[in-house]
């Protein structure tokens, strides 16, 4: 397979703190998935990938050519970004969907044509936001929220989505419907992802390669049952761990081996 995204020799960060020779590739069609303790480089790595913090030294390469030569629009076109953190406008949902599609503006274009709302109307029904699509982003759950983010950055057609955090303080339901849409994409859609995942056993059970994390470097990398192993994930926490596997994927579970004090 291909490389869809190659980062090779990376430093990059900020006073402080700064990610330490990171070399990976992300395949495409493959779905990857960067675990860590906090302050370990995840949002950091994702980041200088996506442009907003200047590299150092090293390279990044988007479909064998160097990011730093292609243009912005030309990227933007490929690759959607859905951050941890967005801004909410003030915006009804259809309206904030549609913005992912500016990409694909031509010169000139100012108004939406019938090609990118016929585009949105998809990809809404696609998502499941389809019925509040005429209600304000404001008024949506977090979870109907996140969905929307989702929606914007699928309009774009990306052929790589990456993703801050997608399932952030959701509850288990909004994870799996998340998560499982994720998977959808990757499988219907032939789109490569590439996400931070705080939950390991969501990163376990949805992503077929894991990058781990610490203190700016790469632990380690493969697969999640080469990966989610007792030793490495003892030695990047720093807290003992249970690994069994899932009754019905047979993947790694993790658990963390201390127990309350209450518990008899």
């Amino acid at each position: 397979m291909m490389n869809m995204l190659k980062v090779t020799d990376l430093i990059a960060g900020y006073p402080g703190f700064h990610l330490d020779r990171i070399s990976f590739n992300v395949e495409e069609n493959s779905i990857v998935g960067i675990i860590g303790p906090n302050g370990s480089g995840k949002t950091t790595l994702l980041r200088t990938i996506t442009g907003q913090i200047p590299i150092q030294k090293g390279s990044i390469s988007y479909r064998q050519r160097d990011m730093d030569k292609q243009g912005k629009k030309e990227l933007a076109r490929s690759i959607a970004v859905v951050s941890q953190f967005q801004p909410l406008p003030p915006l009804k949902v259809r309206e904030y969907v549609l913005l992912g599609r500016i990409p694909h503006f031509r010169r000139w274009q100012f108004l939406d044509s019938p090609e990118n709302r016929l585009v949105a109307h998809q990809i809404m029904d696609l998502v499941g936001i389809l019925d509040f699509q005429e209600r304000f982003l404001t008024e949506l759950s977090g979870g109907e929220q996140q969905l929307c983010h989702m929606a914007r950055a699928l309009v774009q057609r990306p052929r790589l989505l990456i993703l801050d955090e997608p399932t952030q303080s959701l509850d288990i339901s909004h994870q799996a419907m998340i998560m499982g849409l994720l998977t959808r994409m990757n499988r219907q859609q032939k789109i490569t992802i590439l996400m931070v995942v705080h939950d390991l056993n969501l990163a376990s059970q949805y992503c077929q390669f894991l990058l781990l994390l610490v203190g700016g470097k790469i632990h380690t990398q493969g697969p999640p049952r080469q990966v989610l192993t007792r030793e490495y994930i003892e030695k990047a926490y720093r807290i003992p761990v249970v690994i069994s596997s899932h009754p019905l994927s047979q993947r790694p579970v993790v658990f963390t081996g201390t127990l309350p004090d209450s518990l008899p």
